[in-house]
């Protein structure tokens, strides 16, 4: 079965941020939401509790389809999942990167999502916000426990978000925990969370799987770094073994609150080349492949034994120049460097359409994301504004990503160094595993001069994306955003935005700060990705998220 969609005709789905507010908002200025019981409804992908055959499921989306319930037997079969990249960590507010698949499997978020990431009770059963707007009381889940026996609770919650906001811990999206002032436990089950300032958008903030909860005794005893390679959480699956740079083995959790998984073990196997991935799945070696080249997608539909899922994405693949120093400082140059590429080629030739060319600096389908009109291929103008800027000759450069971390990825970088350098703009090309990124990525950009990077930037929630990328403090402090780019303008429109539960002004402002962001380059946007993932047409239940990140919770073989 293919799953597929033509991000021209049928965009992601924009989160309906107002009727949620609306739905959630009490009297008196109170932010209520509950969980209904303890125990959540079943999950649209999980097989039907008796035998029999199944009835045909609504297919959320980016949900590999469910079939009836498996004998028991096939529960001892390990599942053998392929990824193009090694996590450089286990530790979820360090390890960022596209491997969230097995911090899914490891770990629960405070506050859980819906298949169009709006937030549910997760480990939070319920939350509330006071009539003044900074105080945030979240009610929690009874009888969890992490996987090292350890019950989870509000201690947990602080330990959790105090060591994001350490920074010594190198947590690399913590600018946008900043706005968490304190976290204080109220009783085992209750924690309170106090913003600087009102803040609507806390519960989409602890949604991040940056922010999911750790077992506190473990982290203490192992610090951040050795727990990043013995992690626990309280998630379906636990942590048994990391061989580097071959594979990390998570075997099932049978205390599991939601439910003991249908599968005893996953096998988590890291696979460079998008060819060797599809090469084991059509061998039968790989039991999910995610990342596929969009060169292979009509191979692997031609195959009856497997199940192709091609999903529009909340993804976008950006060149984020370090601009504290020239020449990408200069926003004439960083503006050339928008017009020489010619996306639509990009798009339809190197990923066969898989995708489209952006148009905003916010993520594609979430509330208040405009639409722009994109940086039109026009390689005479990116010429004019490079003379204009003082490089009539061109300049140099370089530019540092991870090979494989999706499919395309050499091609469309090497295509874009092509397309620069017939304007003048002479880019080398630097190769580096995920730990290298994240190091350079947090170097301060006044040292990186003439350097670019490649990236994939995925956000849930509007203001999480543009502040963490765009606000002066953040892309200056020590982190994965650490781009340097800086204008005052847009940093008191994000201010407004965020401090205000005023949906239509919010909005107001948010677009007056993205059409800045945009005018000033503050990015090469190159494409909206679309998610690309196959398996044997015997797995099922598995979720390829918006986000790309693919959900084992509930996957059946």
């Amino acid at each position: 079965m293919e799953e597929k969609g033509n991000p021209e005709e049928k965009p992601v789905r924009r989160l309906d941020r107002r009727n949620f507010l609306k739905a959630v908002m009490g009297t008196g200025g109170v932010l209520i939401l509950n969980a209904c019981s303890p125990t959540p409804a079943p999950s649209p992908t999980a097989a039907p509790a008796s035998g029999g055959a199944a009835p045909a499921p609504t297919q959320a989306p980016g949900v590999a389809p469910t079939a009836a319930a498996k004998p028991a037997a096939s529960a001892s079969k390990p599942l053998v999942f392929v990824e193009s990249n090694e996590p450089s960590s286990l530790y979820p507010p360090v390890g960022t990167g596209p491997f969230g698949t097995a911090e899914y499997a490891l770990y629960d978020t405070l506050v859980n999502h819906n298949d169009k990431m709006e937030p549910i009770p997760g480990l939070a059963e319920s939350w509330q916000v006071a009539d003044d707007k900074v105080t945030w009381t979240f009610k929690l889940r009874k009888g969890v426990k992490f996987h090292d026996g350890t019950d989870f609770d509000a201690t947990a919650v602080k330990t959790t978000i105090e060591a994001i906001l350490d920074p010594k811990n190198n947590a690399g999206r913590r600018s946008v925990y900043t706005v968490i002032k304190s976290v204080d436990v109220v009783d085992p089950l209750t924690v309170k969370m106090t913003t600087d300032g009102p803040f609507p958008d806390l519960a989409f903030l602890l949604i991040d799987r940056s922010a999911m909860i750790i077992s506190p005794t473990a982290f203490k005893k192992q610090g951040p770094a050795d727990f990043g390679l013995h992690p626990v959480g309280s998630g379906p699956f636990k942590f048994v073994e990391w061989v580097p740079n071959d594979h990390i083995t998570l075997e099932a959790n049978p205390d599991y609150w939601q439910g003991k998984p249908n599968v005893s073990k996953i096998t988590y196997r890291v696979v460079p080349e998008a060819s060797a991935r599809t090469a084991m799945l059509r061998s039968g070696e790989a039991d999910i492949a995610k990342d596929i080249s969009p060169n292979d997608l009509d191979t692997l539909r031609k195959d009856t034994n497997l199940t192709v899922v091609q999903k529009d994405s909340l993804s976008q693949v950006t060149s984020e120049m370090r601009q504290t120093k020239p020449p990408f400082s200069d926003k004439r140059v960083r503006q050339a460097m928008n017009y020489a590429l010619d996306r639509k080629v990009i798009v339809n030739d190197i990923m066969k359409g898989a995708g489209r060319v952006a148009d905003s600096p916010g993520p594609p389908g979430v509330w208040g994301s405009v639409g722009l009109p994109p940086y039109d291929y026009n390689p005479d103008k990116a010429k004019q504004l490079l003379t204009e800027a003082g490089y009539p000759n061109g300049l140099d450069g370089n530019l540092f990503y991870v090979s494989g971390r999706w499919g395309g990825d050499d091609q469309v970088t090497q295509a874009m160094q092509a397309y620069w350098a017939a304007v003048g703009i002479r880019i080398k090309l630097q190769k580096v595993d995920n730990a290298g990124l994240d190091e350079m990525l947090s170097r301060d950009p006044d040292t990186m001069a003439g350097w670019t990077t490649m990236q994939i930037r995925t956000s849930t929630y509007l203001d999480y994306h543009l502040y963490r990328l765009f606000n002066t403090e953040a892309t200056h402090i020590k982190g994965f955003q650490r781009s340097g780019y800086s204008n005052p303008q847009v940093d008191e429109l994000l201010a407004k935005g965020r401090g205000t539960f005023d949906l239509d002004q919010r909005k107001q402002y948010y677009e007056q700060a993205q059409k800045l962001i945009w005018d000033d380059a503050a990015f090469v946007w190159v494409f909206v990705q679309q998610n690309l993932g196959a398996s044997k047409k015997s797995v099922t239940g598995w979720e390829y998220l918006p986000t790309g990140d693919i959900r084992l919770t509930k996957v059946t073989m």
